[in-house]
């Protein structure tokens, strides 16, 4: 989840809305005067690695997390990237029950959320541990709000650098934003911001914007502006990685 989003421009007859480069300055005061109490989130899996960053946010609890990439399946990797997210959980389940846990998770929860499925086949990142792992911590009561806000939605967070994969819209969604019923249900939009993926040196990741009470962008999404290529047919595309 991306602290300072970019806000769309509405100039009659300019199309489908494109971000600029303004900054919200609304959300930026809030989280520069609201986050002065640092939580510590301890476990053994966690504190190896610096990976998540935890604040109370007028009275929600928000971890920001980078979860391990894994690797390759069944190498020491993946399963360390398992026993984190095992950790992950038992932190997140401790409470408080205002809560939202945001970041790269490097799970795509489903299939829906790649490309192509059959491209995937043999990697991280979609393998049943894995996921089974992600539902664990969803079962504390988090909801998947990109999801839950575009069901239907092809909606994708993360492309690879190589091969024109952004421009083919080639991608998966991992970057994930998952909140508990009582910060779910303040949500009123969720969508990505593909226009920060674009430029020179971005990211591979898009940022996820989500507004809670009040949408200062109004309810737009899922992915702002949206993509122009068409989704390819089942195994006619590979990764770039992939022989």
């Amino acid at each position: 989840m991306d602290r300072g989003s970019r806000r769309p421009s509405h100039r009659p007859g300019a199309g489908p809305s494109r971000p600029s480069l303004a900054p919200r300055p609304a959300l930026t005061r809030k989280l520069r005067y609201s986050c002065g109490d640092p939580v510590r989130a301890l476990g053994a899996a966690i504190v190896s690695r610096v990976r998540i960053a935890s604040w109370n946010v007028n009275s929600v609890r928000v971890h920001s997390v980078y979860v391990p990439n894994g690797r390759t399946p069944g190498s020491d990797h993946y399963r360390y990237k398992l026993n984190w997210l095992a950790a992950l959980r038992d932190v997140v389940g401790a409470g408080p029950e205002a809560v939202i846990v945001c970041g790269d998770m490097n799970i795509a929860p489903t299939d829906v959320d790649v490309f192509d499925p059959l491209a995937y086949a043999g990697q991280t990142h979609v393998t049943p541990p894995e996921r089974a792992a992600l539902a664990e911590l969803q079962a504390l009561g988090l909801r998947d709000v990109v999801r839950d806000r575009w069901p239907g939605e092809r909606v994708f967070t993360y492309w690879d650098y190589r091969a024109g994969m952004f421009h083919k819209d080639l991608g998966m969604r991992i970057d994930l934003a998952l909140a508990s019923a009582p910060v779910a249900g303040r949500v009123r939009a969720a969508w990505v911001d593909r226009h920060a993926r674009k430029g020179t040196g971005p990211s591979d990741h898009a940022p996820v914007i989500v507004d809670l009470d009040e949408a200062p962008d109004g309810d737009i999404g899922p992915v702002v502006p949206p993509p122009s290529a068409l989704p390819v047919r089942p195994g006619t595309a590979k990764l770039p990685q992939s022989p």
